[in-house]
């Protein structure tokens, strides 16, 4: 692990001495329901480049925990994607953009406290989402909802994960950001 975090670092911190385009950011969230003993906790960190006005490129590497009435799950993903700019306010700062994304992810799965096998998720689709600029350097961005599918094996599955197709734009597929833009 440590490992991957140091070549992550000297990844981003290399693509962001060779381009002004660059930004790096993230997202993160928890939620606990008492009512139905649930924990959802993730972390994203995320790095892209911009080629233009209209594209962009990037990817998160992301860190989820679940656990639901003694099922939890732990996954680490990768999900690069391709973003389209496709309209900007009069004055710049505020985007609205999809992200075409296909990810993966693995990790475990345990049932009061038992081992499963390997839990595997993966999806494909668009994310639909805004980007307002706060200055110069940073953005906050939102992403609301998931179009497309995703997948899960049968370990996922157990820890409630489903294979899914179809269009979620509901406020729980509601994600918000920061990105440093250098």
């Amino acid at each position: 692990m440590k490992k991957i975090l140091t070549i992550a670092i000297v990844a981003i911190a290399s693509v962001t001495a060779a381009s002004a385009q660059v930004f790096v950011g993230g997202s993160f969230s928890l939620e606990r329901n008492t009512t139905k003993n649930q924990t959802n906790f993730t972390i994203a960190p995320e790095v892209g480049h911009n080629f233009n006005s209209k594209t962009a490129v990037g990817g998160t590497l992301e860190f989820t925990h679940n656990y639901n009435d003694g099922i939890s799950t732990n996954l680490f993903s990768i999900n690069p994607y391709f973003r389209y700019k496709f309209l900007h306010a009069a004055d710049g700062r505020l985007t609205v953009f999809f992200d075409t994304t296909a990810g993966v992810g693995l990790g475990n799965a345990k049932v009061n406290g038992e081992k499963s096998e390997t839990a595997a998720v993966w999806d494909f689709g668009f994310k639909p989402g805004i980007a307002y600029d706060l200055s110069k350097h940073f953005t906050i961005v939102a992403h609301l909802g998931f179009i497309g599918y995703n997948g899960a094996n049968k370990a996922a599955k157990y820890a409630g994960y489903d294979n899914k197709f179809g269009i979620d734009l509901s406020s729980s597929n509601l994600e918000f950001g920061l990105s440093y833009n250098f």
